[in-house]
């Protein structure tokens, strides 16, 4: 794949990570598109380009005994598209996905939903990934980012608690793997619903506040389904529901 990769996609888990380990070539969606060619793929929530893809045709609208005759090609459920107003009927289809070896960072421009035309300095990062070279250089800045993301996060905590909120790094160190994701892709995370220093969670009109990761996400798996508040694209912190458990 040598030609530059200038459009990406963004795809929610753990839908990305199956097209680029290999599990899935078609990516469902509500419409068609005349995009085609190489194309990166953008794991929804985390503003990084995490694989790339052929993406050479779009196929559809199937009906739901075709969806069932083609699971291993989306691998959605068909307990998911059998409820009423399923919409997710055609297949765009990818080959030769692969994931990238350092993820890239990009910048996310307002009102990108779906396609993202990224910045030159994404694409040529992508470009020295696929040629071998760079990424030396690649490893290097993605490591300064966790390091100015755990610096936000320090900046944010209390000056009278320092000790009360944790930074990402201290809580990777510490083994904490599984977090809840909501269903437009956003994850309970530090850097996402760090509000100040205060993670709300827990039903509405029986939430909880606390000042410590750890204990937040303790609560969120004591509860039957795991709900949060967390920052819309206005900034304004609204409640989501867990619809699975991932890696942080």
């Amino acid at each position: 794949m040598k030609t530059k990769i200038t459009k990406a996609l963004i795809i929610d888990d753990p839908w990305v990570s199956r097209i680029i380990n290999g599990e899935k070539d078609w990516e469902m969606r509500s419409f068609s598109t005349r995009i085609r060619g190489p194309i990166g793929l953008i794991r929804k929530g985390s503003l990084q380009v995490v694989g790339i893809a052929d993406f050479h045709h779009v196929s559809g609208p199937y009906d739901n005994e075709q969806l069932i005759a083609n699971t291993h090609h989306h691998t959605i459920p068909s307990v998911m598209f059998d409820e009423p107003g399923y919409k997710w009927r055609f297949a765009w289809e990818f080959k030769d996905a692969q994931p990238l070896d350092v993820p890239v960072t990009y910048q996310h421009k307002n009102g990108a939903v779906t396609w993202v035309e990224l910045n030159t300095e994404a694409t040529e990062m992508i470009a020295q990934q696929l040629s071998g070279i760079g990424n030396q250089k690649s490893e290097i800045q993605v490591e300064q980012k966790l390091a100015e993301k755990v610096a936000d996060i320090e900046s944010a905590m209390p000056a009278e608690s320092p000790t009360d909120a944790e930074p990402m790094a201290l809580i990777m160190s510490e083994g904490l793997t599984l977090v809840p994701v909501a269903k437009d892709g956003s994850r309970f995370s530090p850097d996402i619903c760090n509000n100040n220093g205060v993670y709300t969670v827990g039903d509405k009109g029986d939430e909880q506040k606390f000042r410590n990761f750890q204990e937040a996400l303790d609560y969120l798996k004591s509860m039957p389904v795991a709900k949060w508040r967390r920052p819309n694209v206005k900034g304004n912190y609204g409640i989501v529901t867990a619809v699975e458990w991932v890696e942080l």
